[in-house]
């Protein structure tokens, strides 16, 4: 900052002599003054360009935000869910299955799953067993390779669920293939919730 004023200075003391002086002598010596302060000012540092790990931080701030706010929603769908407000719930959990579907974030997507699940879950419990079965269709389709133990554990209950839904509609020839299919992907799992959904599908296929 101080070589720049002391440019300016003498840049406009050469502007004032070269306007109003007929001393050449003058003018040059203000020449030669600002020559020498520009060749001892060191050139401006160029902005880095980010790192790939600074770039990565910084997504981190976005992925940071997103994640807030899908929780946000997810926890006020929730609230609604246990207060029976059906309506609500289905609104917050379709604002997180439209906004975060595609995100790549394994908590988020977590979400996305747990939140078609709950939205089917609403609908079923409204009778609106059509929709139920597509919200969990979603979730088999979308999640069912997926290794993360809490979605699969999701996948095995939207595929009992269904078959339930399509038991409502009497059409017991498409709940006894779910049933089926949860016994055949998830026999040998040792996970007490997945042994528990096997069972309960076991029992229904009897």
């Amino acid at each position: 900052m101080k070589r720049l004023l002391q440019v300016l200075a003498v840049a406009v003391m050469l502007v004032l002599a070269v306007g109003c002086s007929n001393n050449n002598a003058e003018v040059e010596q203000l020449r030669k003054e600002l020559d020498e302060i520009k060749a001892a000012t060191p050139a401006a540092t160029p902005t880095p360009t980010p790192t790939p790990a600074l770039a990565t931080a910084q997504a981190d701030d976005t992925s940071a935000a997103r994640l807030s706010a899908a929780k946000a929603l997810y926890d006020r769908g929730y609230v609604s869910l246990l207060q029976g407000n059906y309506a609500a719930a289905i609104a917050d959990y379709t604002s997180i299955v439209e906004s975060y579907s595609a995100d790549a974030d394994p908590t988020i997507r977590n979400l996305v799953a747990q939140s078609l699940y709950d939205r089917g879950y609403v609908r079923f419990q409204q009778g609106n067993y059509a929709a139920a079965i597509a919200d969990y269709t979603s979730i088999v389709e979308s999640y069912s390779a997926d290794a993360d133990p809490a979605i699969r554990n999701l996948v095995a209950n939207a595929l009992y669920d269904r078959a339930i839904a399509h038991g409502q509609q009497d059409d017991n020839a498409a709940a006894i293939a779910d049933l089926t299919l949860v016994v055949e992907r998830y026999s040998a799992d040792a996970d007490p919730m997945m042994r528990e959904v096997v069972a309960k599908a076991r029992d229904l296929i009897r």
